[in-house]
Protein backbone atom coordinates (compact mmCIF):
# COMPACT_ATOMS: atom_id res chain seq x y z
CA UNK A 1 0.00 0.00 0.00
CA UNK A 2 2.81 2.39 0.91
CA UNK A 3 4.53 1.58 -2.37
CA UNK A 4 1.34 2.39 -4.32
CA UNK A 5 0.93 5.70 -2.49
CA UNK A 6 4.56 6.55 -3.20
CA UNK A 7 4.12 5.85 -6.92
CA UNK A 8 1.00 8.04 -7.02
CA UNK A 9 2.90 10.82 -5.23
CA UNK A 10 5.76 10.65 -7.74
CA UNK A 11 3.31 10.72 -10.65
CA UNK A 12 1.60 13.79 -9.20
CA UNK A 13 4.94 15.56 -8.87
CA UNK A 14 5.77 14.67 -12.46
CA UNK A 15 2.45 16.05 -13.72
CA UNK A 16 2.87 19.28 -11.75
CA UNK A 17 6.41 19.63 -13.05
CA UNK A 18 5.24 19.08 -16.61
CA UNK A 19 2.60 21.79 -16.30
CA UNK A 20 5.15 24.14 -14.74
CA UNK A 21 7.36 23.67 -17.77
CA UNK A 22 4.61 24.28 -20.35
CA UNK A 23 5.47 27.99 -20.59
CA UNK A 24 8.84 29.71 -20.29
CA UNK A 25 9.72 33.38 -19.77
CA UNK A 26 12.72 34.99 -21.46
CA UNK A 27 13.93 38.52 -20.62
CA UNK A 28 16.56 40.39 -22.62
CA UNK A 29 18.00 43.75 -23.67
CA UNK A 30 17.42 45.50 -20.33
CA UNK A 31 18.69 49.08 -20.47
CA UNK A 32 19.38 49.01 -24.21
CA UNK A 33 17.99 51.34 -26.86
CA UNK A 34 14.78 49.95 -28.38
CA UNK A 35 13.09 52.08 -31.03
CA UNK A 36 11.18 49.62 -33.20
CA UNK A 37 9.24 46.35 -33.05
CA UNK A 38 9.01 43.70 -35.77
CA UNK A 39 6.92 40.63 -34.98
CA UNK A 40 5.71 37.68 -37.04
CA UNK A 41 3.32 34.83 -36.30
CA UNK A 42 0.90 34.90 -33.38
CA UNK A 43 2.48 37.13 -30.74
CA UNK A 44 0.40 39.41 -28.54
CA UNK A 45 2.56 42.38 -27.53
CA UNK A 46 2.09 45.24 -25.10
CA UNK A 47 4.51 48.15 -25.16
CA UNK A 48 5.12 51.35 -23.25
CA UNK A 49 7.65 54.16 -23.50
CA UNK A 50 10.12 54.56 -20.65
CA UNK A 51 13.73 54.67 -19.49
CA UNK A 52 13.88 51.12 -18.09
CA UNK A 53 13.88 49.44 -21.49
CA UNK A 54 13.78 45.73 -22.19
CA UNK A 55 11.63 42.85 -23.41
CA UNK A 56 10.03 39.90 -21.63
CA UNK A 57 8.63 37.09 -23.78
CA UNK A 58 6.42 34.22 -22.64
CA UNK A 59 6.17 31.19 -24.96
CA UNK A 60 5.63 27.41 -24.77
CA UNK A 61 8.76 25.85 -23.28
CA UNK A 62 9.06 23.29 -26.07
CA UNK A 63 9.63 26.14 -28.56
CA UNK A 64 12.42 27.88 -26.65
CA UNK A 65 15.11 26.86 -29.16
CA UNK A 66 12.98 28.23 -32.01
CA UNK A 67 12.53 31.66 -30.45
CA UNK A 68 14.19 34.47 -32.38
CA UNK A 69 14.71 37.54 -30.22
CA UNK A 70 17.09 40.04 -31.82
CA UNK A 71 17.97 43.71 -31.38
CA UNK A 72 19.85 45.35 -34.24
CA UNK A 73 22.19 48.34 -34.06
CA UNK A 74 19.36 50.73 -35.00
CA UNK A 75 17.26 49.62 -32.05
CA UNK A 76 14.75 47.47 -33.95
CA UNK A 77 13.54 44.46 -31.96
CA UNK A 78 12.62 41.26 -33.81
CA UNK A 79 10.28 38.69 -32.24
CA UNK A 80 9.16 35.46 -33.90
CA UNK A 81 9.21 31.68 -33.77
CA UNK A 82 11.45 30.13 -36.41
CA UNK A 83 10.11 27.10 -38.23
CA UNK A 84 6.93 25.14 -37.62
CA UNK A 85 4.96 25.64 -34.41
CA UNK A 86 4.12 22.12 -33.27
CA UNK A 87 1.39 21.26 -30.78
CA UNK A 88 2.26 19.11 -27.81
CA UNK A 89 -0.41 16.55 -28.72
CA UNK A 90 -2.62 15.64 -31.65
CA UNK A 91 -5.27 18.16 -30.69
CA UNK A 92 -4.87 21.93 -30.90
CA UNK A 93 -3.31 23.23 -27.72
CA UNK A 94 -5.41 26.15 -26.46
CA UNK A 95 -3.09 26.56 -23.47
CA UNK A 96 -0.21 27.87 -25.59
CA UNK A 97 0.55 31.55 -25.05
CA UNK A 98 2.81 33.80 -27.13
CA UNK A 99 3.12 37.16 -25.36
CA UNK A 100 5.70 39.92 -25.08
CA UNK A 101 6.03 43.00 -22.90
CA UNK A 102 8.34 45.67 -24.32
CA UNK A 103 9.51 48.98 -22.87
CA UNK A 104 10.91 51.16 -25.64
CA UNK A 105 13.08 54.27 -25.71
CA UNK A 106 10.79 55.56 -28.44
CA UNK A 107 8.62 53.86 -31.04
CA UNK A 108 9.70 54.81 -34.56
CA UNK A 109 8.83 51.65 -36.44
CA UNK A 110 6.22 48.89 -36.13
CA UNK A 111 6.03 45.90 -38.48
CA UNK A 112 3.53 43.11 -37.82
CA UNK A 113 2.56 40.09 -39.91
CA UNK A 114 0.41 37.00 -39.41
CA UNK A 115 -2.05 37.43 -36.55
CA UNK A 116 0.23 39.47 -34.31
CA UNK A 117 -1.34 42.11 -32.09
CA UNK A 118 0.38 45.13 -30.55
CA UNK A 119 -1.15 47.43 -27.95
CA UNK A 120 0.53 50.62 -26.75
CA UNK A 121 0.03 51.54 -23.10
CA UNK A 122 0.07 55.22 -22.09
CA UNK A 123 1.25 58.20 -24.14
CA UNK A 124 4.07 58.09 -26.71
CA UNK A 125 6.19 60.82 -28.30
CA UNK A 126 8.52 60.31 -31.25
CA UNK A 127 9.81 62.23 -34.27
CA UNK A 128 8.60 59.90 -37.01
CA UNK A 129 6.49 56.76 -36.89
CA UNK A 130 6.25 54.16 -39.66
CA UNK A 131 3.67 51.38 -39.28
CA UNK A 132 3.40 48.39 -41.63
CA UNK A 133 0.67 45.86 -40.81
CA UNK A 134 -0.19 42.87 -42.99
CA UNK A 135 -2.07 39.59 -42.74
CA UNK A 136 -4.59 39.74 -39.91
CA UNK A 137 -2.37 41.78 -37.61
CA UNK A 138 -3.71 44.51 -35.33
CA UNK A 139 -2.39 47.61 -33.59
CA UNK A 140 -4.30 49.36 -30.83
CA UNK A 141 -3.06 52.74 -29.62
CA UNK A 142 -4.08 52.92 -25.98
CA UNK A 143 -3.00 56.52 -25.22
CA UNK A 144 -2.10 59.65 -27.19
CA UNK A 145 0.59 59.05 -29.80
CA UNK A 146 2.46 62.15 -31.00
CA UNK A 147 4.70 61.90 -34.08
CA UNK A 148 6.29 65.36 -34.14
CA UNK A 149 7.36 65.24 -37.79
CA UNK A 150 5.62 62.51 -39.77
CA UNK A 151 3.21 59.59 -39.57
CA UNK A 152 3.44 56.87 -42.24
CA UNK A 153 0.94 54.01 -42.08
CA UNK A 154 0.53 51.06 -44.46
CA UNK A 155 -2.19 48.46 -43.90
CA UNK A 156 -2.76 45.42 -46.12
CA UNK A 157 -4.50 42.06 -45.97
CA UNK A 158 -7.10 42.13 -43.20
CA UNK A 159 -5.07 44.26 -40.81
CA UNK A 160 -6.51 46.75 -38.36
CA UNK A 161 -5.29 49.93 -36.66
CA UNK A 162 -7.26 51.94 -34.12
CA UNK A 163 -6.39 54.75 -31.71
CA UNK A 164 -5.46 58.38 -31.23
CA UNK A 165 -2.56 59.88 -33.19
CA UNK A 166 -1.32 63.39 -33.91
CA UNK A 167 1.22 64.52 -36.50
CA UNK A 168 1.73 67.53 -38.79
CA UNK A 169 2.17 65.26 -41.83
CA UNK A 170 0.40 61.94 -42.39
CA UNK A 171 0.52 59.38 -45.19
CA UNK A 172 -1.82 56.39 -45.36
CA UNK A 173 -1.94 53.42 -47.76
CA UNK A 174 -4.87 51.15 -46.89
CA UNK A 175 -5.51 48.08 -49.06
CA UNK A 176 -7.08 44.61 -49.05
CA UNK A 177 -9.80 44.37 -46.41
CA UNK A 178 -7.99 46.51 -43.86
CA UNK A 179 -9.60 48.84 -41.36
CA UNK A 180 -8.30 52.19 -40.09
CA UNK A 181 -10.05 54.17 -37.35
CA UNK A 182 -8.30 57.21 -35.90
CA UNK A 183 -8.85 60.11 -33.55
CA UNK A 184 -6.42 63.00 -33.19
CA UNK A 185 -5.47 65.46 -35.94
CA UNK A 186 -3.03 66.27 -38.74
CA UNK A 187 -2.20 69.23 -40.97
CA UNK A 188 -1.27 67.60 -44.30
CA UNK A 189 -2.70 64.21 -45.21
CA UNK A 190 -2.21 61.99 -48.27
CA UNK A 191 -4.27 58.83 -48.44
CA UNK A 192 -5.00 55.88 -50.72
CA UNK A 193 -7.81 53.49 -49.78
CA UNK A 194 -8.46 50.48 -52.02
CA UNK A 195 -9.95 46.99 -52.17
CA UNK A 196 -12.63 46.43 -49.55
CA UNK A 197 -10.87 48.56 -46.95
CA UNK A 198 -12.45 51.07 -44.60
CA UNK A 199 -10.98 54.31 -43.27
CA UNK A 200 -12.83 56.23 -40.58
CA UNK A 201 -11.26 59.64 -39.94
CA UNK A 202 -14.41 61.49 -38.85
CA UNK A 203 -12.73 62.28 -35.51
CA UNK A 204 -9.32 62.95 -37.07
CA UNK A 205 -9.50 66.59 -38.31
CA UNK A 206 -7.36 67.21 -41.39
CA UNK A 207 -6.36 70.69 -42.52
CA UNK A 208 -5.43 69.70 -46.08
CA UNK A 209 -6.48 66.39 -47.63
CA UNK A 210 -5.44 64.68 -50.85
CA UNK A 211 -7.07 61.26 -51.17
CA UNK A 212 -7.96 58.50 -53.64
CA UNK A 213 -10.58 55.89 -52.77
CA UNK A 214 -11.08 52.95 -55.16
CA UNK A 215 -12.50 49.44 -55.50
CA UNK A 216 -15.23 48.78 -52.93
CA UNK A 217 -13.52 50.85 -50.26
CA UNK A 218 -15.24 53.27 -47.91
CA UNK A 219 -13.71 56.38 -46.35
CA UNK A 220 -14.97 59.10 -44.04
CA UNK A 221 -13.07 62.36 -43.49
CA UNK A 222 -13.26 65.60 -41.54
CA UNK A 223 -11.53 68.36 -43.53
CA UNK A 224 -11.00 71.94 -42.37
CA UNK A 225 -9.17 73.90 -45.09
CA UNK A 226 -8.53 72.21 -48.47
CA UNK A 227 -9.71 68.99 -50.11
CA UNK A 228 -8.76 67.01 -53.22
CA UNK A 229 -10.71 63.75 -53.35
CA UNK A 230 -11.09 61.23 -56.17
CA UNK A 231 -13.17 58.02 -56.09
CA UNK A 232 -13.53 55.15 -58.58
CA UNK A 233 -15.04 51.68 -58.93
CA UNK A 234 -17.77 51.20 -56.32
CA UNK A 235 -16.02 53.26 -53.67
CA UNK A 236 -17.89 55.56 -51.30
CA UNK A 237 -16.42 58.62 -49.59
CA UNK A 238 -17.92 61.20 -47.27
CA UNK A 239 -16.48 64.33 -45.72
CA UNK A 240 -17.58 66.94 -43.20
CA UNK A 241 -16.41 70.52 -42.80
CA UNK A 242 -16.29 73.48 -45.19
CA UNK A 243 -12.91 73.21 -46.92
CA UNK A 244 -11.92 74.88 -50.17
CA UNK A 245 -12.57 72.32 -52.91
CA UNK A 246 -9.49 71.86 -55.06
CA UNK A 247 -10.87 68.77 -56.78
CA UNK A 248 -13.79 66.38 -56.28
CA UNK A 249 -14.13 63.66 -58.91
CA UNK A 250 -16.01 60.36 -58.91
CA UNK A 251 -16.11 57.74 -61.67
CA UNK A 252 -17.79 54.37 -62.21
CA UNK A 253 -20.37 53.59 -59.53
CA UNK A 254 -18.47 55.50 -56.86
CA UNK A 255 -19.71 58.59 -55.09
CA UNK A 256 -18.64 61.46 -52.84
CA UNK A 257 -21.01 63.01 -50.33
CA UNK A 258 -20.69 65.92 -47.95
CA UNK A 259 -22.13 65.41 -44.47
CA UNK A 260 -23.24 68.38 -42.41
CA UNK A 261 -21.78 68.77 -38.93
CA UNK A 262 -25.25 68.43 -37.41
CA UNK A 263 -25.92 65.18 -39.27
CA UNK A 264 -22.53 63.87 -38.15
CA UNK A 265 -23.30 64.70 -34.51
CA UNK A 266 -26.69 62.96 -34.78
CA UNK A 267 -25.00 59.91 -36.27
CA UNK A 268 -22.48 59.71 -33.42
CA UNK A 269 -25.25 60.10 -30.86
CA UNK A 270 -27.21 57.29 -32.52
CA UNK A 271 -24.16 54.99 -32.51
CA UNK A 272 -23.50 55.41 -28.78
Amino acid sequence: MKKILFVIFVLCLSIVGAFAQEQITVSRFQGQKITGIEAHGIFSITTKQGSTTGVTVNIPARLEKQLVLKLDSDGKLQIYIEGKITTKNKRNNDDDHFTAEVTVTSLDNVELTGVCKLETIGDFTTAKLKVDLSGASKMLVGGDFLAKEKLDIELSGASNLKGQMTSPESTFDISGASNLSLKGNTIHCKMEVSGASKANLEDFPINELKAEVSGAAKAHFQVKEKISLHTSGAAKATYSGDPIILSLHSSGASNINKISSKLLENKKEYEK
